[in-house]
């Protein structure tokens, strides 16, 4: 068998939940943020808008994977060398990164449960 039999029985995620009948009594209405979803209250700020339009033209084609313009505005802005900046689109493949290249065969490590994500 390909795939593991215990992830047949993990749950399904579910969504944040939209305001309730009760929650239409406070005063929340159908655009309230999920803040538990990571949702803001706020539309994103006209410049992103207008750098995600510009983007677009190029969805066709696979970015720089060495970020070099990220690395290099990141290192201006906070005065470290570009080399030392290292770009992950997030936490968990960062910290996954680190422990492959940290950790060796028999270390012991002590995550939460559950651990996030």
């Amino acid at each position: 068998m390909l795939i593991r039999p215990e992830i047949a029985t993990l749950t399904q995620y579910k969504p944040g939940i939209r305001p309730t009948p009760e929650m239409h009594e406070l005063g929340a209405t159908e655009d309230a943020a999920r803040l538990n979803g990571n949702e803001l209250p706020w539309p994103p700020f006209p410049e992103a808008i207008e750098a995600m339009t510009r983007g677009l033209a190029g969805l066709n084609r696979y970015p720089d994977q060495t970020y070099k313009d990220l690395r290099e505005a990141l290192s201006k802005l906070h005065g470290v060398p570009a080399g030392q900046i290292l770009v992950s689109n997030g936490a968990v493949p960062l910290i996954r990164l680190i422990a492959e290249v940290v950790l060796r065969p028999d270390d012991e490590v002590f995550i939460t449960w559950p651990p996030y994500p």
